[in-house]
């Protein structure tokens, strides 16, 4: 189980996933010191990821991209969330937490899946990212109406200038993306409408 920082809707329900599900080890960027507690509780080990170490699970693996080793925890912990560059086969994924680009300026290459950083906030890097990366779905999770004005327009303008398809939690309902025989697909809890920009082909 792997919690990227240490901000409530992120390490939220550690303890009744735990209490759910196995779990071999919980692993953290920095100290996150109520979901190490939980984890302790139950006789989970805490671990520390950091840039450059590979998991392994069957034909999946996690590359950590962020944060750096040694590094000191930055003040805002959004900027110390654990960023992560996910493989199966050909297909990659690339999962920042709520890492925006122009904090980590990460360049991890090309990807077929973005996990929007940060439930789709203003990125002065997201330009540059999908320049370099030209993913084909981007998952923006964020609750309806929320105060934070989320997600920003600008952000959305930028997918959409880049013809990634868009599925967003507080429009979309349940969504994501599946990889299967035919390749990657994306569903949505309440459909993806023919002709939406960028989605064609992966419904």
């Amino acid at each position: 189980m792997i919690v990227t920082h240490d901000h409530l809707d992120h390490f939220g329900g550690v303890r009744e996933v735990i209490e759910s599900v196995p779990v071999d080890r919980l692993l953290v960027g920095y100290p996150v010191p109520e979901a190490a507690a939980a984890a302790r509780l139950a006789h989970v080990p805490v671990r520390r990821l950091s840039a450059g170490t590979t998991l392994r699970l069957g034909r999946l693996r996690l590359e950590v991209l962020s944060p750096a080793p040694d590094a000191p925890a930055p003040a805002d912990p959004n900027e110390g969330s654990v960023v992560i560059r996910a493989g199966f086969g050909p297909w990659s994924a690339l999962l920042p937490g709520d890492a925006e680009q122009e904090a980590t300026h990460l360049q991890p290459g090309p990807f077929d899946l973005l996990k929007v950083a940060h439930h789709g906030s203003a990125d002065a890097g997201l330009e540059q990212l999908l320049s370099t990366s030209a993913p084909r779905i981007a998952l923006i999770d964020v609750g309806e109406g929320n105060d934070y004005g989320h997600p920003d327009a600008e952000t959305l303008t930028t997918l959409a200038r880049h013809g990634v398809c868009v599925l967003r939690t507080d429009v979309d309902g349940d969504a994501g993306a599946e990889l299967g025989p035919g390749g990657l697909t994306a569903f949505a809890e309440h459909g993806i409408e023919p002709g939406r920009p960028g989605c064609e082909g992966l419904g």
